[in-house]
């Protein structure tokens, strides 16, 4: 697993809090999937309602109405659980009666334990219509996930897949047997945000696409998703496209902050290199009025990247003047490893609200802010898998690697980097590879002995 493409990496929780679900298409899926997630980060977790669910199987499940009761079983059964049930009651249909969500508040925090509340219920459809008296959603809720299935996509709106469908059309404004497309499901996600922030006014609220793995482009309708949201309300905080079906269940993650690209790319900037055939440090070498690592680092930072890091060697110079310029700095202590060690420890750094990260080297000063900023722009546009400049026929650097292909870079060993993930995707999957000509040679120029340098020096003259 990578921790970035974590459910609760993703929704930015670290600390006990009550996250309300709401909407149809897998509520419970996720539920179940955070909670999992917390258990094994060691924190105590309440999966509980504020209207009826089945239990899910191997949880203890405890049966309380008053505060004190719930308090002191939830102490006995987090003795030897990290993750419990919570109902009222039991009713005949063997479902789970909800609890009176003014008390959820007073449990995250004496317990304390995250409380992930079911706050509706949508028959099993992936979207739904609401009468007047739901959803129930507690008033200290922290976090408001509103829950749509990709799997709704091409279908209509009807009774199929439209729990109380008269309802949402009247809510919504969309016409009954309409066919349901990005713009139908921003429209249902105003409608959520609209009962979500009246209910609990104080909280954030995520938009949650689930079900992705079900979608032939799920890169292309999710970023349309983000657009047709953007037109219908600004008020959401994020849009996670999501499957409980994958190891690594965020693979899309869009953030809605204002003069902020939906897009977030990172970029690594790889400075841990042991320089054996220049026969000294290659970044300290003069290349202008600066080092070669300054001049290369100068120029990234002006392609306004959302992260900068960079990785460095025990020892190195490179920290100091990295830091002069507020980067953030990892250090390598592994470096005799080979290019994949610096890599790998350039993306445990990266930010979990990264959708990309572009791994830049710390050699090439020829190259230009507009590039590294070309290469951004055709990424954002198509989020493929793998975007990389093409010079006459040549693949260069920088390359930038979406966070689907991060647990395949968490396993690359030895000196080549990304290499062999873009080959493989070659071979497969070459539709998910963006290659950008450019009229560049810096991008197939290597920095890696005396005669390079020279001829690097002869460049710049």
């Amino acid at each position: 697993m990578v921790k970035q493409l974590m459910l609760q990496q993703a929704l930015t929780i670290s600390t006990p809090c009550v996250v309300s679900f709401i909407g149809g298409g897998g509520k419970t899926s996720l539920i179940l999937r955070l909670a999992e997630e917390l258990s094994v980060n060691g924190f105590k977790t309440i999966i509980t309602t504020t209207t009826k669910i089945y239990a899910p199987e191997k949880l203890p499940l405890l049966l309380a109405v008053d505060a004190e009761r719930i308090l002191n079983g939830m102490q006995e059964i987090f003795k030897e659980h990290n993750t419990a049930v919570l109902g009222s009651k039991l009713g005949p249909d063997g479902k789970v009666h909800g609890i009176d969500p003014n008390i959820v508040g007073h449990l995250c925090q004496e317990l304390p334990a995250f409380v992930l509340v079911e706050a509706d219920g949508a028959k099993g459809k992936s979207l739904k219509g609401y009468h007047n008296y739901e959803p129930l959603l507690p008033h200290a809720t922290n976090l408001v996930l509103a829950v749509i299935g990709a799997d709704t996509l091409g279908q209509k709106v009807d009774e199929t897949c439209v729990h109380r469908v008269d309802q949402f059309c009247a809510a919504t404004g969309v016409c009954s047997g309409a066919v349901i497309n990005p713009q139908v499901l921003a429209k249902s996600y105003r409608l959520l945000y609209e009962i979500g922030s009246g209910q609990a006014p104080t909280a954030d609220y995520f938009a949650i696409f689930n079900k992705v793995d079900l979608l032939a482009r799920s890169e292309t309708v999710s970023l349309e998703l983000h657009n047709q949201l953007i037109k219908e309300t600004g008020s959401y905080k994020l849009l996670l496209s999501t499957t409980t079906k994958d190891e690594n269940p965020v693979p899309f993650i869009f953030q809605a902050t204002a003069n902020k690209p939906a897009v977030a790319v990172a970029v690594v900037v790889l400075a841990a290199g042991l320089s054996k055939r220049m026969g000294e440090d290659k970044l300290n070498l003069k290349f202008g009025d600066s080092p070669v690592f300054e001049a290369t680092l100068k120029a990234i930072l002006g392609a306004d990247f959302d992260q900068v890091i960079v990785v460095t060697k025990p020892g190195s110079s490179t920290a100091a003047i990295a830091k002069s310029y507020n980067c953030q700095v990892v250090e390598n202590r592994t470096p005799e490893q080979g290019l994949s060690s610096s890599l790998k420890a350039g993306l445990n750094a990266v930010s979990n609200s990264n959708q990309g990260v572009l791994f830049a080297l710390a050699d090439q000063p020829l190259i230009k802010p507009e590039l590294y900023r070309l290469l951004i722009t055709h990424y954002r546009t198509n989020l493929k898998l793998v975007t990389c400049p093409l010079y006459q026929g040549k693949r260069g650097n920088p390359t930038i690697f979406d966070r689907r292909t991060w647990p395949a870079l968490q396993q690359v060993e030895g000196d080549h980097g990304g290499r062999s993930i873009i080959e493989t995707l070659a071979a497969d999957r070459a539709d998910q590879i963006t290659f950008v000509t450019v009229n560049d040679p810096s991008v197939i120029t290597d920095l890696d002995t005396p005669a390079d340098y020279s001829r690097l020096l002869q460049k710049d003259s």
